[in-house]
């Protein structure tokens, strides 16, 4: 293309240059975004499951010194909402900033295996962000997002099971 505009009497050097410093700060800012993490006020950790019998939708609102549990059941199990009030820091954790680029809110096909679907939410200034994961699939720039919705989930049964003695 260059070789006809040039032809025509058209200097695309500029152009090409213009396009490269372009896509160059377009990869600069990715990068960037990949590498920022913050660390919400508020954050949730949850699992849910379409086809299970029991507490199929769990829920958890993580900030410094609140706990929320909110269990959903299909069945007759009744579901549960309670907050334990304490220093909850430990548990809070850092996003990438560049999953707020993420519009459709999923990673992969949660839940479309029954092999259900780890979420993870925040709020950041005053809008609520909310994920789920498949649990095959990732984001290249949050690897360990299993990793930290996981280790959350089990060290919050503990402290719930611990509460509820």
């Amino acid at each position: 293309m260059g070789y006809l505009l040039s032809a025509i009497g058209i200097n695309t050097k500029p152009i090409m240059t213009r396009i490269a410093k372009v896509l160059f700060y377009t990869l600069i800012v990715i990068l960037v975004t990949a590498l920022i993490r913050i660390k919400p006020a508020t954050e949730y950790i949850g699992f849910y499951a379409g086809e299970c019998i029991g507490a199929c939708n769990i829920s958890y609102e993580i900030t410094a010194d609140k706990l929320t549990i909110d269990e959903v059941s299909n069945d007759s199990v009744p579901s549960r909402h309670h907050v334990i009030k304490g220093n909850f820091d430990s548990l809070r954790f850092r996003v990438p900033l560049l999953i707020l680029s993420q519009i459709t809110g999923r990673f992969g096909c949660p839940d479309c295996s029954d092999g259900g679907a780890s979420t993870l939410g925040f709020r950041l200034l005053g809008m609520t962000f909310n994920y789920a994961f498949d649990r095959d699939k990732k984001p290249w720039y949050f690897r360990d997002a299993h990793d930290i919705i996981r280790d959350r989930l089990n060290k919050i049964q503990k402290i719930d099971s611990a509460y509820h003695k």
